[in-house]
């Protein structure tokens, strides 16, 4: 038994991820659900589909520096620190005192640097 429960977490878990990224859009009423899915993919090791649902709430939510930050985070996850970049700058530019996304900003920039170097 326990061998099967964490299958079928494992199961649930992927039915919501996909159900919610396969959705048209993020209803605007409630785009802190899918950024909290697309928190959950990135966590879980799915950095490339959270970014389908961080560009879909971006959508319904085109203010939204957390997406912005959030997404720049996910894409320096996929080694993509250069599109990583105008994510953390957009952040910063829709909320200048987010500490997270001078973080994000200041890792994308050193890593971009390393990345870089001959």
């Amino acid at each position: 038994m326990e061998t099967l429960l964490p299958a079928a977490q494992r199961h649930a878990n992927a039915v919501a991820a996909k159900s919610s990224y396969e959705s048209p859009s993020p209803h605007a009423a409630h785009p802190n659900s899918f950024l909290i899915v697309a928190n959950a993919l990135c966590a879980r090791g799915q950095p490339a589909l959270a970014i389908i649902v961080y560009r879909k709430i971006l959508t319904v939510d085109p203010g939204n520096a957390r997406v912005y930050n959030n997404m720049g985070l996910a894409l320096q996850q996929l080694g993509q620190v250069e599109e990583a970049l105008p994510c953390h700058q957009r952040a910063l530019a829709l909320s200048p005192d987010m500490a997270e996304a001078h973080a994000g900003l200041g890792n994308a920039i050193a890593f971009s640097a390393i990345l870089k170097r001959p």
